[in-house]
């Protein structure tokens, strides 16, 4: 009666997940046993426990577990290292990458800094000869610009050289913070090299030696690569859209282009 129980069990349960079929498969047993008139005595908080003990020791690297199978500890160790070496990898590119583009668009602004400033000086010098010959429309590189609309342009030149300036003093600073980002990540990788070689030989060094004395005798190197794993790790978020971007510029129009055209009198 006890088998086919277990073997009806066992069909039903095909579909389970590792941890349902031993719930399960535990508590048909008890039931069985019931059935056959051996009554389980043990506490249900007993039996609870047992259970969760019993899960724990078969779904993770317990130090049991590490001792009973450390070859095998160490294998699933060097695998959990090519995936934080992946990770690694794809933080150094993001950092990279967006080191790049910000020296790029820090190269540009550099030359658009140039550009607009002979713009400005240029729009300045035509603005001050059409108010004192009271021409308008005033011509610009083969624009006609009414006294409105020449104002309107100063200002939206100057706004755009003061942007790029801050952009420029600001991107100083980030450059600096990415490029220690990618410092640390080197630093990291190295160490992460340094520890793969290190759970390499110990593994050559437990097949070779065959030196697995139990829990006291591999305890040594396993808690030294669970100190070595545990010391990897550093901060390498990417800045963010807020750490890059350059804050807008509202000033009254009038009191702006009263400012700008005053700087080279």
């Amino acid at each position: 009666m006890k088998r086919f129980i277990m073997v009806c069990t066992v069909f039903a349960l095909s579909g389970c997940s590792q941890e349902q079929r031993e719930d399960a498969i535990d508590r048909v047993t008890n039931a069985a046993k019931e059935l056959n008139g051996e009554l389980n005595t043990t506490p249900v908080i007993v039996a609870e426990a047992k259970r969760k003990e019993k899960r724990r020791q078969n779904t993770l690297w317990t130090k049991e577990n590490q001792a009973l199978y450390p070859i095998e500890y160490c294998q699933a160790q060097l695998e959990e290292l090519t995936k934080m070496a992946q990770s690694l990898q794809v933080q150094v590119h993001s950092v990279a990458t967006t080191k790049a583009s910000i020296q790029r668009k820090r190269e540009d602004g550099l030359s658009q800094i140039e550009i607009l400033g002979k713009l400005l000086k240029e729009a300045k010098a035509a603005y001050r000869e059409a108010d004192v010959k009271d021409k308008w429309p005033m011509e610009m590189n083969g624009f006609q610009l009414t006294k409105e609309r020449s104002m309107q342009k100063i200002v939206d030149i100057a706004q755009k050289i003061s942007t790029q300036k801050t952009f420029i003093d600001k991107s100083k600073n980030i450059l600096a913070s990415l490029e220690k980002k990618l410092v640390k990540l080197d630093v990291e990788q190295r160490k992460l090299v340094s520890v793969r070689e290190k759970v390499q030989s110990t593994i050559d060094e437990l097949k070779t030696k065959q030196i697995v004395e139990g829990v006291n005798g591999v305890s040594g190197a396993m808690d030294a690569i669970n100190d070595s794993m545990a010391s990897l790790g550093v901060d390498t978020s990417d800045p963010s859209i807020e750490d890059i971007l350059i804050p807008s510029i509202e000033n009254d129009r009038a009191q702006m282009f009263s400012k700008i055209m005053a700087e080279d009198e």
